[in-house]
């Protein structure tokens, strides 16, 4: 790379559709594609997420926008059946909302649900012992 003028970070940004020759080269394509749909990728985004020996977590930032955009993508798809009708308050519309027909839509991908930002709220409610203890549980439907 050094016989190049390259670095590292520019070869990354080079080659993750930086640059337009980068895009069209078939080679270059080939070995990117190679790349998104392998096992090592998985592996090796954890280790840049969070570098051994350092405090500094590098894909802090990163990550918090992804899971942002994803959430916000679904949310965007659900919109229509979020809104309150418009006879909510009366007591048709407080009775004939069923939270398990609401449930099953946001967190079911084939109802166009939420399954994404459904997963993320299940995560953060529970601790890794809860998960571990609690296989047996409908989670959305416990009521404390």
């Amino acid at each position: 790379m050094d016989d190049v003028g390259l670095n590292l970070p520019i070869f990354l940004d080079l080659v993750s559709w930086g640059d337009p020759d980068c895009i069209t080269n078939a080679k270059i394509r080939y070995e990117r594609t190679a790349l998104m749909v392998s096992e090592e990728l998985l592996s090796i985004l954890p280790r840049w997420h969070k570098p051994p020996r350092t405090l500094v977590r590098a894909l802090g930032e990163f990550s918090i926008e992804c899971v942002v955009q994803v959430v916000d993508d679904e949310l965007e798809t659900v919109q229509d059946i979020m809104q309150c009708p418009k006879d909510a308050l009366s007591a048709d519309g407080l009775t004939s909302l069923f939270i398990e027909d609401m449930i099953l839509k946001l967190s079911t991908p084939g109802f166009g649900g939420t399954p994404i930002h459904w997963a993320f709220l299940r995560r953060v409610t529970q601790t890794v012992k809860q998960r571990e203890n609690n296989t047996y549980k409908t989670l959305e439907l416990v009521r404390g």
